[in-house]
């Protein structure tokens, strides 16, 4: 069976490297990429074509509801939106609106017993994902 490619857009290096390692955990999915802001991540889904793309929704130049809205013009593809708690309600309502699969939350700590249940939590989503027809 081919692995799920996932792209993982946020712009905390710190969160990329945690996403990547509880990914790669699951022999099911591949990392292909990184991107640390809206305008990068649209740029490397046209190099990597990632199944799924994981996306911020606060980042600096492009942030990810920018970011979901001109990906969905260009291709529809299934976009999993990472949130801390203490941001913006609306802007996760709008994600959400502009067509993002879901979302999952980042982790508040460096807990790592929090940290591997929203591994699991984004790995069963990004597989559901995978396999939600688009278009």
């Amino acid at each position: 069976m081919a692995k799920i490619k996932v792209l993982i857009v946020d712009d905390s290096t710190y969160i990329q490297k945690v996403f990547q390692e509880l990914l790669s955990r699951n022999p099911s999915i591949e990392v292909v990429g990184t991107a640390s802001d809206g305008a990068e991540a649209l740029d490397k889904i046209e190099q990597l074509k990632p199944d799924v793309v994981t996306v911020d929704l606060m980042m600096p130049k492009m942030n990810g509801v920018e970011c979901l809205q001109q990906q969905m013009k260009r291709r529809p593809l299934p976009m999993i939106v990472v949130t801390s708690l203490t941001e913006d309600a609306d802007l996760l309502a709008s994600a959400m609106s502009a067509g993002a699969f879901d979302f999952v939350r980042k982790p508040s700590s460096q807990s790592s017993e929090e940290i591997l249940e929203i591994g699991d939590n984004l790995i069963k989503k990004i597989q559901e994902a995978a396999n939600m027809p688009m278009g």
